[in-house]
């Protein structure tokens, strides 16, 4: 998955809306300097952004997945309430931006088209 996780990501930061919209965070964060959770969260969004221009139903699903486990990561994190540090709940910032761009970006396709690609 090294070569499809480079492929996918230098995607998302050719594409001109990305690139101009949030390059230095969303390096960053693909860089795993705001942490593993946003360094997930780019991912997801890089696999799903290649794998739906291309059409690439796979990579679409493996980003969707990736978002999956995203959120169950965050909410865990979400889930400790006041037990957490400032600066852990600040890391998290980005992360959720992330996962909001990618459920807005990339809404949940019809079940009948997901499966009609896998088969």
């Amino acid at each position: 998955m090294g070569f499809e996780d480079n492929v996918c990501g230098s995607y998302l930061f050719d594409n001109f809306v990305w690139r101009t919209w949030g390059n230095a965070w969303l390096r960053a964060a693909s860089e795993a300097k705001m942490g593993e959770l946003a360094r997930k969260a780019v991912q997801g969004l890089a696999f799903n952004n290649f794998g739906r221009v291309h059409h690439q139903v796979e990579l679409e699903a493996t980003g969707n997945r990736t978002y999956g486990e995203c959120l169950r990561l965050l909410a865990g994190e979400l889930a400790k309430g006041d037990t957490v540090a400032p600066e852990d709940a600040a890391s998290l910032l980005i992360p959720m931006l992330l996962m909001l761009i990618h459920s807005v970006c990339f809404p949940p396709l019809p079940l009948e088209r997901t499966l009609t690609n896998l088969v």
